[in-house]
């Protein structure tokens, strides 16, 4: 079990959001996601599954977008997977077929 914290820098009286972590029992702290790679697996609904590299579940949602935003406050530097339909995508490729599929409803 871990809990959840924000950490946020403080400068010039202002405090900012840098990135989450999870912290155990024992106090011992770890990076949300494990060497540095979320991975996000959608469903034809646009629901999302946020998941370590090694498959630990840490959100659940609805909507592309809000899953990419999820991963990025909780760490702004992770590599982002994009599951769907048994492909694995980039954030951008992912971005570019749901601009094609847009594209294509529009005619």
């Amino acid at each position: 079990m871990y809990c959840i914290y924000n950490e946020n820098v403080i400068s010039c009286g202002l405090s900012y959001h840098h990135r989450q972590f999870k912290e155990d029992r024992a106090g011992k702290m770890y990076p949300i996601f494990r060497d540095n790679v979320a991975v996000l697996k959608i469903n034809d609904e646009d629901h999302y599954i946020i998941e370590s590299i090694d498959g630990e579940i840490l959100f659940v949602g609805i909507g592309y977008r809000e899953g990419i935003g999820r991963i990025l406050y909780a760490d702004s530097e992770a590599e982002i997977q994009v599951l769907h339909g048994g492909k694995t995508y980039k954030v951008k490729e992912w971005e570019a077929k749901m601009c094609e599929k847009e594209s294509e409803g529009l005619t």
